[in-house]
């Protein structure tokens, strides 16, 4: 009897062979099969109506959930639903929400770092911040800021450089400031303050009811794609271009610290490749959109664009100097970020002046020769 069950246990060992499958993958896939999905709950800062924001953070979510074929299903909860937007950070570091996508410069108030590494005024835009990351040094203190409130952070976006806002007249010396209330993040909003304005800091979903209230007078939040969603341009005629303040914010997903160790490697692969995807589509999504609602907030509503005058512009960064540096005192981390970031600015601004910017200016010149009609 024994013999016929050795016999038969031998024949299933060779069929299985025969046909190509081990006894080993064989007996894993019970277990790969059971595998539990991990939920994560993404919270964020943006309503649902905040073009291309929350367009951004549902992608990465889709993309996360779909590479990772359900093992790592994203819940996304917009601004409010699970957690007011400036608690994101909190909630997550908590454990009450597995990942945020957010701003870091919204809780510069925890830690000046924070504004750094999203984006400070006359400073990195989206693609110099990158290269920060990447080749100048900030990486690291990106992550030993954010391990400070249990998270590991990645970022997953960038919105360009940023208009000036939305103004009832258009500003034509630093006096226009004065008594002026108005939303404005970062430290541009501590500048706006010591030029005698009264900076406002608000979420995207309390914009428009604080111009309707007369709780502020101008507004700056993203560029002519989300304005326009917002209905800026019904509410406020002149639009200053550019903006001193946010040359270009970059957008974070910040994911719990332990929910981050729980997933596998090639879990945490497929996140981070995700991000860098999204990072990629983001900015073109933005650099796009933005150029078409440009020329309909113009031709369609009669937007008036604006230049910041140069002598205005000069000393809103003289104060911007002023602003950083004396962030940077908070603590020992905050002045290694502010001395990296000041060390690499001196590295890449000349190869930024004598390629990206002088090629612009000089293309926009020709432009001009070109057209006869305005460039707009």
């Amino acid at each position: 009897m024994k013999d016929a069950k050795l016999t038969q246990a031998l024949s299933r060992r060779k069929m299985l062979l025969a046909a190509g499958v081990g006894t080993t993958a064989a007996l894993a896939a019970p277990s790969i099969a059971t595998a539990q999905t991990k939920i994560a709950r993404l919270t964020t800062t943006w309503s649902r109506t905040s073009r291309g924001y929350h367009e951004s953070a549902q992608r990465l979510a889709d993309r996360i959930t779909a590479a990772t074929n359900g093992s790592v299903t994203v819940e996304l909860n917009a601004s409010g639903e699970l957690f007011p937007a400036f608690e994101s950070l909190f909630a997550v570091q908590r454990g009450e929400a597995e990942m945020f996508h957010a701003i870091s410069g919204y809780w510069r108030k925890e830690h000046p770092g924070f504004q750094f590494l999203n984006t400070v005024p006359n400073g990195f835009t989206c693609e110099e911040n990158g290269t920060w990351l990447r080749e100048g040094g900030a990486r690291p203190l990106m992550d030993e800021l954010y391990a400070r409130y249990n998270i590991k952070a990645l970022v997953c976006g960038g919105s360009g450089v940023q208009p000036g806002g939305w103004f009832a007249k258009p500003i034509e010396s630093l006096s226009d400031m004065s008594g002026l209330r108005m939303r404005i993040s970062g430290y541009g909003g501590e500048v706006v303050r010591r030029v005698g304005g009264t900076p406002v800091s608000l979420p995207a979903d309390a914009l428009v009811d604080a111009l309707f209230n007369g709780d502020i007078d101008a507004v700056e939040w993203n560029g002519p794609l989300a304005d326009k969603g917002f209905g800026f341009q019904k509410l406020l005629p002149y639009y200053m271009q550019p903006g001193f303040h946010d040359p270009g914010s970059s957008i974070t997903l910040g994911l719990n610290q332990q929910f981050w160790d729980s997933l596998t490697p090639s879990e945490r692969t497929i996140i981070e490749a995700c991000c860098a995807t999204e990072s990629a589509i983001t900015m073109a999504e933005f650099r796009g959109e933005n150029g078409r609602s440009l020329i309909q907030l113009v031709n369609e509503y009669d937007a008036k664009l604006t230049i910041l005058p140069a002598d205005v512009w000069l000393e809103a960064a003289r104060m911007a100097e002023d602003v950083i540096a004396e962030a940077a005192e908070f603590d020992d981390l905050s002045m290694r970020i502010y001395d990296s970031y000041i060390d690499f600015r001196k590295k890449l601004m000349p190869w930024s002046a004598h390629s990206i910017e002088r090629y612009s200016s000089l293309r926009q010149t020709w432009i001009d020769d070109i057209n006869t009609a305005s460039a707009y």
